[in-house]
């Protein structure tokens, strides 16, 4: 299983930097797709001697997005935050709103990273230096899942940042997402006239491609 989703990393970055990977979107709720995600990690996490805690908002987080995807991208943190956590300690999910935007925040209580490791955590195959005390299975990742998941939040127009206050004072990664129910009108008006033009060959673009 942990082969395949290598697999499947390296496979979905090989697509996203040749623009062959594109968003299934469609309006979701945000709120219940992190249920789907906390059901889906849960038992791999208490295996990990750990406990995940989490407190999602009751207000509506109406999303346009690939509901694939978001599971992706959050189970892929909650596993990571696990991996470089000992047992016996939590990590915490929680998600608001706040000036149109959805926050949600990923706590450990694990390894924590230096400044350094910060300002390259989401760099291709990128792996912080092993510490005293830490053990070798939390390192049997390619430094690519944090890669993805960010190519993959800011493909839906969000971003994605990393805070730790240092080595072995755990670590928080923070989504922050557009409230959308859906297209806004006038934007699929425009997208129907642009389709009614005559063909063109596309400019060179981002590898990101946004619902």
């Amino acid at each position: 299983m942990q082969i395949k989703r290598l697999l499947d990393d390296l496979s979905d970055i090989s697509r996203i930097n040749r623009r062959k990977l594109s968003l299934q979107c469609e309006a979701l709720s945000l709120n219940a797709t992190l249920d789907e995600v906390v059901a889906q990690v849960q038992s791999r996490i208490a295996a990990s001697g750990q406990r995940l805690e989490f407190e999602i908002s009751e207000d509506p987080m109406p999303l346009w997005a690939d509901a694939t995807r978001l599971r992706q991208i959050f189970a892929n943190l909650l596993v990571n935050a696990s991996r470089y956590s000992p047992p016996e300690t939590a990590i915490s999910l929680s998600a608001r709103t706040s000036d149109g935007l959805a926050e949600v925040c990923i706590r450990d209580q694990g390894v924590g990273m230096s400044a350094e490791t910060q300002a390259r955590i989401f760099e291709p195959f990128f792996q912080a230096p092993q510490r005293a005390g830490e053990t070798q299975t939390s390192r049997c990742g390619l430094g690519v899942g944090l890669t993805l998941a960010r190519s993959l939040v800011e493909m839906h127009a969000g971003s994605i940042h990393v805070e730790s206050e240092g080595p072995g004072q755990g670590s928080q990664f923070q989504v922050v997402l557009p409230l959308q129910a859906a297209p806004q009108t006038e934007a699929v008006h425009e997208q129907q006239h642009q389709d009614q033009q005559p063909q063109q060959v596309p400019k060179a673009s981002s590898p990101s491609a946004s619902c």
